[in-house]
């Protein structure tokens, strides 16, 4: 059992199930460029229920980390920022970082 189906099972009782989300007829569609309203209210639900968030929040999904993370650097990116990041550092970011219209800055850890 994947950890997200196991999620789900484990909050099944607790929220409004998810069942009638798949039966809506919109897969496929590329026009809800926010994703599908249902799932979104689910998991916003689920994070109150769960986590009792102190203020508003918006949702950011994706397809995996990478993808969150790139997504993350292009909200908060502007042009001509200096970014410092690690070196060696995670190299899926640092090519991404390279493509952005800002300064990179690599700093080398010291394990001392």
């Amino acid at each position: 059992m994947s950890i997200t189906v196991f999620l789900l099972h484990l909050f099944w009782s607790q929220i409004t199930p998810l069942t009638h989300l798949f039966q809506l007829p919109i897969g496929g569609r590329y026009i809800i460029k926010d994703g599908i309203p249902q799932l979104n209210n689910w998991l916003r639900e689920l994070q109150i229920l769960q986590h009792s968030p102190p203020r508003a929040f918006g949702l950011a999904i994706g397809t995996g980390s990478q993808d969150l993370v790139t997504k993350g650097l292009q909200m908060l990116i502007s042009p001509g920022d200096n970014i410092l990041f690690e070196s060696p550092g995670y190299v899926g970011v640092i090519a991404f970082l390279r493509h952005q219209p800002c300064h990179l800055v690599g700093k080398a850890l010291s394990f001392l």
